[in-house]
């Protein structure tokens, strides 16, 4: 079973998601739902998740913005977003996938076949996230 937590700051999408795995992984278990950077950081810090489902473009600050508070990182990220233009620098958070909004149930499905697999290859998942403001 993996835990999963949803940030996003459009209810429907939030529901959508929930909706979409209930009925159709039952792997995974929502633990926890936000729709800001600082209620998701508290979920994650308390919560543990194995796995999020997360929007960039949030309130207060951005889905890259909620992970950089994050040095070491213990849980894997889908990103869920309508910015496909953002899609490249996502990359640099090692993300399990990048779902483009309209979400499907094809998918949610095929970004948890994903994570599954990644799981079954290294099941402790750890990266070390350097803040943006740093350039090497």
């Amino acid at each position: 079973m993996y835990k999963a937590i949803i940030i996003d700051d459009e209810f429907e999408a939030i529901k959508a998601i929930e909706l979409i795995v209930l009925q159709n992984c039952p792997e995974v278990k929502i633990i926890g739902f936000s729709n800001t950077i600082e209620k998701a950081k508290e979920l994650i810090s308390s919560l543990n998740p194995d796995f999020i489902f997360l929007d960039i473009n949030m309130p207060r600050g951005s889905g890259f913005d909620l992970l950089e508070r994050f040095p070491i990182r213990e849980f894997e990220v889908i990103f869920v977003s309508s910015q496909t233009e953002l899609k490249e620098k996502s990359k640099t958070f090692h993300p399990i996938d990048f779902i483009e909004k309209p979400i499907s149930i094809k998918k949610i499905t095929n970004s948890i076949e994903k994570l599954k697999e990644k799981k079954k290859e290294n099941p402790i998942c750890k990266y070390k996230v350097y803040p943006s403001f740093l350039s090497f």
